[in-house]
């Protein structure tokens, strides 16, 4: 039974939900439970800053179930169902490429809320269910989330009250807002793009090539990415320019653009006048190429996805809106796609291409046109960084292998690592290669255990990219900190795509604890002063925790957690997994108070940790990302590309 009344509940079984999506006055909702004594609520949603303003403006009456330790419980049991799922759907829906493009297919938890609204679909259950504690308000962000949950109590005979239908309807149209300004963004950038490589192709001398090409490598260029004077630091591969340079082997770099908005102009010159040599995509595409780009969206609308059932949910709202939010999320995939098959139209034949390989829409565009473009050439996925299980589209699944849309080869940054990213698929050929962003941890190794014994206690915080993501840590911190000694000092290292500004926004300038400081230098020196970590989905917790830091992994309330040590937490003492203030408190007063022999026993620890996670660098596992004897992977059925069966 649905409802959109306005009564009070107190005659009502307590077998009743009231839903609503977050809104800025809650009478309507508190006009509910007037004569309540006690109401508990739930927050589904991602949103921090919301979810804490509807703490303090409901009161104490309300109490807000903590679903942390539960959550992350559900996302292990279900993680597998989930995959097997998108599986199924990529198998009946992936003969049309632009499938492959979308955010459903990704199983990107940063694209894609399927895996997460999966989660909190899961976690209801159990709480009413299995745990018998019943949420009798419910604060939803997604109108399809909220339309099946309403399908799972009708099911289930329980009443639900979906109330504010007006929040509904301006969420539906604030959707279909957002999906018009991504669209016009990205049409606006094609064009500041365009514009920026005519004016700098003008007068620019061509970058001749030095030989045959060997290698295409697919990298990032950020802002700092390039000098002045076109020198170029690749972040995501150290090391391996120079090691292809030395041998004479001749490459181009394939440069996805990230954080330039619309100041394309400057990058561009760099990029024109560098040594280096980067493929510029406006050199290749034509007027055909773009009118196919920026038709993706229209073609992803129109197309009708064939659903099938989640366990026992019908997914098909929760899908639909993800269609009409997402629909411009491929437009960066289909112009890479159209760049590679132009390519191949070229003089240019690689004999190997590198691929930074996070198995994002981006990547399986870059793979679907190269194996068109390039049939002779192998595709090598290189992930050289550490997987977080909850990070699902880092996995190749069965149904990507099977559509000839992943690498001939993964690289990875050891053999443990080879086998945590065949989790979803066992026929996949994986190397473990040099970890190239990783050589800091087999110089730079802390050995004296008296730099622990400082008479101020230097925390470190890692940041994770996610900005609301670092509030919502910063403010459990803060939290935290009046139970501690005064000896304490938080020492905040902010992730290199951010800058501090949001934090001092955030906080103000009276609402910063003194006992925080802002880092600015590198993480091995920061990793050089600190006495343990706090960390929330940063990889940079499993560099600390081989320095043979203690590493205290904050979980977050309502966001899937990436915790990189968690395959870990059951063989070493050096890691815990806090979901509260409370857990936060004992954890950090448990290593503070680490005898020498113990700081000691954490160095060795690290070392082993190193050793399981990290490759170090020298001419044997350099040799990875050159050897050209590759296994094809499953033989003709992987093979397919040649006979004309790609996608």
């Amino acid at each position: 039974m649905y409802s959109n009344g306005e009564k009070s509940m107190s005659n009502e079984s307590h077998d009743s939900i009231v839903i609503s999506l977050p809104c800025s006055s809650l009478s309507t909702i508190t006009s509910f439970f007037d004569h309540e004594v006690s109401v508990p609520w739930l927050y589904l949603g991602k949103d921090y800053f919301k979810k804490s303003w509807l703490e303090k403006k409901l009161g104490s009456k309300y109490f807000l179930i903590d679903i942390a330790k539960l959550l992350d419980q559900v996302a292990k049991d279900i993680r597998n169902d989930h995959v097997s799922w998108i599986d199924e759907l990529n198998k009946i829906n992936g003969q049309n490429i632009d499938w492959w493009f979308a955010s459903i297919s990704s199983r990107n938890i940063y694209c894609s809320n399927l895996f997460q609204f999966c989660c909190y679909l899961e976690v209801l259950k159990r709480l009413w269910i299995d745990q018998g504690i019943r949420p009798r308000l419910l604060f939803v962000e997604s109108v399809g989330l909220s339309k099946v949950i309403q399908k799972w109590a009708f099911n289930k005979g329980i009443i639900t009250y979906v109330i504010n239908q007006h929040i509904l309807l301006l969420k539906r149209i604030s959707n279909c807002f957002y999906l018009i300004m991504r669209y016009v963004n990205f049409i606006i950038a094609l064009i500041v793009k365009w514009l920026a490589a005519f004016i700098t192709r003008l007068g620019s001398i061509p970058n001749q090539g030095q030989g045959d090409l060997f290698a295409i490598i697919d990298t990032f260029i950020h802002e700092n990415s390039l000098s002045e004077d076109g020198s170029f630091k690749d972040r995501y591969y150290p090391h391996l320019h120079e090691y292809l340079g030395e041998r004479g082997l001749y490459s181009m770099i394939h440069p996805v653009l990230h954080g330039f908005r619309f100041n394309y102009f400057s990058i561009y010159q760099r990029m024109r006048r560098s040594k280096s040599h980067f493929i510029i995509p406006e050199d290749y595409l034509g007027i055909l190429d773009y009118l196919w780009i920026i038709s993706h969206p229209l073609r992803v609308l129109r197309t009708e996805v064939v659903m099938v059932r989640f366990r026992e949910h019908d997914l098909e709202n929760i899908t639909n809106e993800e269609k009409w939010i997402t629909a411009c999320s491929g437009l960066q995939a289909a112009l890479i796609y159209r760049l590679f098959i132009k390519l191949g139209r070229s003089d240019m034949r690689p004999k190997i291409i590198i691929n930074w390989y996070e198995n994002q829409v981006i990547d399986k565009a870059l793979i679907a046109g190269a194996r068109k473009a390039f049939p002779r050439a192998k595709i090598i996925g290189a992930q050289m960084f550490i997987h977080s299980p909850n990070h699902l589209n880092l996995f190749p699944c069965q149904s990507e292998v099977n559509a000839s849309i992943i690498p001939d080869m993964l690289l990875e940054t050891s053999e443990y690592q080879c086998n945590v990213a065949a989790s979803f698929c066992k026929n996949i050929t994986c190397r473990p290669a040099a970890a190239l962003r990783y050589a800091h941890l087999f110089t730079d190794m802390r050995v004296d255990v008296a730099e622990f014994d400082a008479s101020v206690v230097n925390i470190l915080i890692l940041l994770p990219f996610d900005v609301a993501e670092s509030i919502e840590m910063l403010d459990v911190i803060k939290k935290a900190i009046y139970y501690l000694e005064e000896n304490i000092k938080f020492i905040i290292k902010i992730h290199p795509d951010n800058s501090p500004e949001f934090l001092l926004k955030f906080f103000g300038a009276h609402g910063f604890p003194p006992q925080f400081e802002i880092f600015y230098g590198s993480l091995p020196e920061a990793l050089q002063s600190a006495s343990m970590v706090i960390s929330s989905n940063s990889s940079s917790m499993v560099e600390a925790a081989v320095y043979g830091l203690p590493i205290i992994f904050l979980s977050q309330q309502t966001v899937l957690n990436q915790n990189l040590l968690t395959n870990m937490m059951k063989h070493t003492k050096i890691v815990m997994e806090c979901f509260s203030v409370s857990d936060l408190i004992v954890a950090i007063k448990k290593y503070i108070f680490l005898s020498k022999e113990e700081k000691k026993e954490y160095i060795s620890i690290g070392k082993n940790i190193r050793d399981i996670f990290f490759t170090e660098i020298n001419e044997e596992t350099m040799k990875a990302f050159i050897d050209q004897d590759i296994t094809s992977i499953a033989n003709e059925e992987n093979n397919n590309y040649v006979s004309g069966k790609v996608i």
